[in-house]
């Protein structure tokens, strides 16, 4: 992904570079990269894995949906991923919903968001 910003934070011998990419994930590293750079999302590269090895779950015999029903289940695993997202405070886009075959929620948390939704 592209760099679209980068910040400088924490002071003297404890640096991080925020790296704001154009996926809207913020890449925390130690070294800075140049604006325009392109560099690896670790929660998009996250999201991909989880997702082939979700499809890697599925069995074989699947029914063939209709369109209507494809549909359907994807407007509901829409609004699952709002829901949850407005209430835990975390993006959509670190939820994955998968219904059918089997009815799993994956959610990526980063380090603060643990942090933050553990109260510790």
């Amino acid at each position: 992904m592209a760099v679209i910003r980068v910040d400088r934070i924490g002071g003297w011998g404890a640096v991080n570079y925020h790296h704001s990419l154009e996926c809207s994930h913020t890449e925390v590293r130690r070294r800075c990269a140049n604006v325009g750079d392109r560099i690896a999302c670790v929660r998009c590269q996250e999201v991909l894995e989880r997702r082939a090895a979700l499809a890697g779950v599925a069995p074989t015999n699947q029914i063939s949906n209709t369109d209507e029903s494809i549909a359907a289940e994807m407007t509901q695993e829409s609004r699952i991923k709002a829901n949850i997202a407005s209430m835990l405070g975390i993006p959509a886009d670190t939820i994955e919903v998968a219904l059918a075959p089997t009815r799993q929620i994956v959610i990526f948390l980063s380090p603060q968001e643990v942090t933050r939704l553990s109260g510790t």
